[in-house]
């Protein structure tokens, strides 16, 4: 048979590390090799249809015609996310337009024949567990919770006492108990870093609300995700459609036929629709609550609708920019002078209380009248749709020109490097301890990518940034 060469393009944070290649139509690996420094992977292979995974896990298509161009490197960038939930899907099973995302709050004892009834009909479940429910009275036991990650399901976050998780009724150190002591009890039982999705135990649906942008913000620091409430049968999301990190999810009642009923309305959907299903449910105790959730897992099996766990359902949301927590040893993001000289690098800082990390970015200066060091990146957006740029900042600086200034300014550009508008600057964000800070912008009509600068303007001192965060608005302020 023919062969040509098949080209896997992806972004530059790959670069030098492994990619594996996999028919599309078996699932076998039939390649690897290391992302060369174009951020692109080559591969002569049989002709066929195939696909690639990153180290962590991210799908990419192959572009067999060869292009290389920017406009090319960022769709694949684009469109990576949403290509692994749908190769998660294709792997499983093609009679299917969509999926299912079954998810179990608080932990309980009877959840055992659950997972072994998901086993028999070759479903993935995500366990969501109190962690204080762990091997007590009426709880899960240790033993079930490692059964259930050695088949394959999901192992989240529940809380450690299913509390409301909300910034105006938690204390910060109530909170980061809440959100550390969950992932230690799970991860003494199933291993170091594989609990890596937070469930709220009450969430919006709750009144008061039991989240809020604090605690999402933190959430959002230390896991990849975070599943949310509704009160009713709501939570449908598409299949291809860009990643998110909050995750809604639409109730399953044991207690009620009707809400079995609105469950298995939104199984036949997932049927012949590219659409997402998440759902919660918690406890079935009792004979007749066990045969709803029989007959609603059976109906997803005989339908052909993959039932996939929150981790494979929901890529881990997207790091949009290079090292946004400057943990890292060296400066990732572009230095410029831009007119001015000085210091830009990482240095060791002491955090908020519940803002994880040790180190930000430094921009030191002494004796500007002109522009300042600036750090740095770009990130591919869509012309017109509202953009957020968020994060921390605190500074420690002195007036050394006549227009002294710390902010966050956002370029717009075609591919080409031309202009697409003008520029806009956040407000200044001098000051002496850590705050939050939030550019919204909406790019000109052509924008193909958005460049964030980080400047410290006619000063002498020293700005620290930390934990920037770009992405629509929409999606959410998570710096």
């Amino acid at each position: 048979m023919a062969t040509a060469t098949y080209r896997f393009i992806v972004p530059g944070r790959y670069i030098g590390q492994t990619v594996t290649v996999f028919d599309q139509a078996t699932n076998a690996q039939v390649a690897s090799g290391a992302v060369g420094s174009d951020g692109v992977y080559s591969v002569a292979l049989t002709q066929g249809d195939y696909y690639a995974t990153t180290p962590d896990g991210r799908y990419i298509d192959a572009d067999s015609q060869g292009a290389s161009n920017s406009d090319a490197a960022n769709a694949a960038q684009a469109a990576m996310s949403a290509t692994f939930a749908r190769r998660r899907f294709e792997s499983v099973n093609t009679r299917a337009a969509g999926v299912i995302v079954f998810t179990w709050d608080d932990g309980y004892p009877e959840w055992a024949q659950m997972i072994d009834l998901a086993n028999r009909l070759g479903q993935r479940h995500t366990l969501c567990v109190t962690s204080n429910r762990i091997d007590a009275a009426g709880g899960i036991t240790s033993a079930t919770i490692a059964a259930a990650a050695a088949a394959g399901h999901e192992i989240a976050a529940h809380s450690k006492t299913h509390t409301k998780i909300n910034s105006t009724l938690l204390t910060a150190a109530q909170r980061l108990d809440e959100y550390e002591s969950p992932r230690t009890a799970l991860e003494s039982i199933i291993g170091a870093g594989k609990v890596r999705t937070w469930v709220y135990p009450f969430g919006t649906a709750s009144t008061p609300a039991g989240r809020d942008t604090t605690t999402d913000k933190e959430i959002y620091l230390r896991y990849d995700r975070q599943l949310d409430t509704l009160g009713g049968c709501g939570a449908i999301l598409s299949l291809n459609a860009p990643p998110k990190f909050t995750i809604p999810r639409s109730n399953f009642d044991t207690n009620s036929d009707t809400s079995l009923e609105q469950m298995k309305e939104l199984v036949r959907r997932a049927a012949s629709a590219p659409i997402i299903v998440p759902i919660y449910s918690h406890d079935f105790s009792t004979p007749a609550k066990w045969t709803r959730v029989q007959a609603l897992m059976q109906l997803a099996a005989d339908l052909g609708v993959p039932a996939l766990t929150s981790a494979e359902a929901f890529p881990a949301f997207p790091t949009t920019l290079p090292d946004p927590s400057f943990e890292g040893s060296t400066v990732t993001w572009t230095v410029s002078t831009d007119g001015g000289a000085g210091v830009i690098d990482h240095a060791t800082v002491t955090p908020d209380v519940n803002i994880p990390g040790t180190k930000a970015l430094r921009i030191t200066t002494a004796g500007q009248t002109t522009k300042a060091p600036i750090a740095y990146a770009d990130w591919q957006c869509d012309p017109s749709v509202s953009i957020s740029i968020t994060g921390r900042v605190r500074s420690d600086i002195t007036a050394s020109g006549a227009t002294p200034k710390v902010y966050v300014r956002a370029d717009f550009f075609k591919y080409d490097g031309s202009s697409a508008g003008s520029g806009v600057d956040s407000a200044a964000l001098n000051g002496a301890t850590w705050t939050n800070f939030d550019h919204t912008v909406t790019p000109p009509a052509g924008t193909d990518f958005v460049r964030v600068k980080l400047v410290q303007q006619q000063i002498d001192g020293v700005t620290y940034f930390d934990h920037i965060h770009l992405g629509p608005t929409q999606q959410g302020k998570l710096g």
